[in-house]
C-alpha cells in the first residue's frame, strides 16, 4: 500500500471483483441456483432413505414415478455415476 501503483492496482482488482460478481447479479443467481439444486437433491435423498424413491439404478430404471421433479435444473450438475468410481472425488 506504500506503492501508489500497486495500491491503485489493488483497488482495481477489488472494483472488478465487486462489479463482476456481486453488482452484476451473478452471485445472487449462483446462490439461488445452488440453493434450488441442494433443496431438490435433499428431497430426493430423503425420499430414497424413506423408501419412497428407489435408491438403486436398477430399481429407478423400473419405476420413475416417484422421482423429484428437477426439470428446472441442468441435470449434468447433479454428477454422474463415473464420479463415484475410485480416483474421482
Amino acid at each position: 500500500m506504500k506503492n501508489d501503483a500497486y495500491f491503485t492496482r489493488y483497488h482495481e482488482h477489488f472494483v472488478h471483483l465487486i462489479e463482476s460478481n456481486f453488482e452484476s447479479g451473478y452471485f445472487k443467481g449462483f446462490v439461488e441456483k445452488t440453493q434450488n439444486f441442494c433443496l431438490l437433491r435433499a428431497e430426493s435423498v430423503r425420499g430414497q432413505l424413506d423408501g419412497i424413491i428407489p435408491s438403486t439404478i436398477a430399481a429407478q430404471a423400473k419405476d420413475k414415478s416417484t422421482f423429484v421433479d428437477a426439470s428446472e435444473i441442468w441435470l449434468p450438475d447433479m454428477g454422474e455415476i463415473v464420479d463415484l468410481k475410485d480416483g474421482y472425488h
